[in-house]
C-alpha cells in the first residue's frame, strides 16, 4: 500500500514538474504588467524587410512601451544606484529639468537638461550614437531578427525615426523647463546615449 502510494506520488510530482517546465516565462514591465513579444509571424514577416521598414513597423510599440514602462528620475536613480555591469543596461525614463545649454551648430545637436543635481545630455541629431532605444524596448529580442547586421542598423533607424518626429528645441529655448521621455544606458553608474523620445515645454 505504501509503495503505490508512494508511486502515485512520484507520478503526480513527475507530471507537476513537465507542466510546469512547458509553461514560458512571461517578463512584467515596470507596472507588473505582461511583455508581450514580437510574435513568430511578425518575426518572419520581418525577416525580409530593411531596417528602416521595421523600425517603422515597429514604431507605435516603442512608444507605447515608453509611455508604460518609463521610469521617474528619481526611481531611475535608486535602482541603478549599485548597477555595475560592464556590459551596460538601457531603460526608458521620465525627466523634467531646465535646458542649461544647448549646442545647435553641428551635426551633433545636444541639449544638456539641469535635473537640480545632475545633468544629462541628450542626443539631438542628425549624427547620434548608441542603442539605447533599441535596448529599452523590452519586446525586442536579438533572436527576432535574421542576422547581428539588421539588430544593428535597427539602432540608427529608431534613433533617426525618433529624431524625426521630437519637438525640436531652438535656442529661445534656453533656461525653459521641460518634460522629456527619452532612451538611456547606464555602464558602469554612467549615463550615456540619452536619445529623447518625447520633448514638451512647461
Amino acid at each position: 500500500m505504501l509503495n503505490q502510494l508512494n508511486f502515485k506520488t512520484s507520478v503526480i510530482t513527475a507530471l507537476l514538474l513537465m507542466s510546469i517546465s512547458a509553461c514560458d516565462v512571461v517578463k512584467l514591465d515596470a507596472n507588473g504588467k505582461p511583455i508581450l513579444p514580437i510574435s513568430a509571424e511578425a518575426a518572419a514577416s520581418m525577416e525580409n524587410m530593411t531596417p528602416k521598414d521595421i523600425a517603422e513597423k515597429l514604431w507605435i510599440r516603442v512608444v507605447e512601451d515608453a509611455n508604460k514602462s518609463a521610469l521617474p528620475w528619481d526611481k531611475f536613480k535608486s535602482e541603478t544606484a549599485n548597477l555595475s555591469s560592464e556590459k551596460g543596461k538601457s531603460y526608458f525614463v521620465k525627466m523634467n529639468g531646465s535646458i542649461s545649454q544647448l549646442n545647435l551648430t553641428t551635426k551633433e545637436k545636444t541639449l544638456q537638461l539641469n535635473l537640480g543635481n545632475e545633468v544629462v545630455t541628450l542626443q539631438l541629431g542628425p549624427i547620434t550614437r548608441g542603442n539605447s532605444i533599441r535596448d529599452a524596448a523590452s519586446f525586442i529580442q536579438f533572436d527576432q531578427f535574421k542576422n547581428q547586421v539588421q539588430f544593428a542598423k535597427l539602432s540608427k533607424e529608431f534613433n533617426k525615426k525618433s529624431l524625426s518626429i521630437v519637438k525640436m528645441p531652438d535656442d529661445s529655448w534656453k533656461g525653459k523647463n521641460i518634460d522629456v521621455v527619452a532612451a538611456l544606458t547606464v555602464t558602469n553608474n554612467t549615463i550615456s546615449d540619452v536619445i529623447p523620445i518625447e520633448i514638451s515645454e512647461r
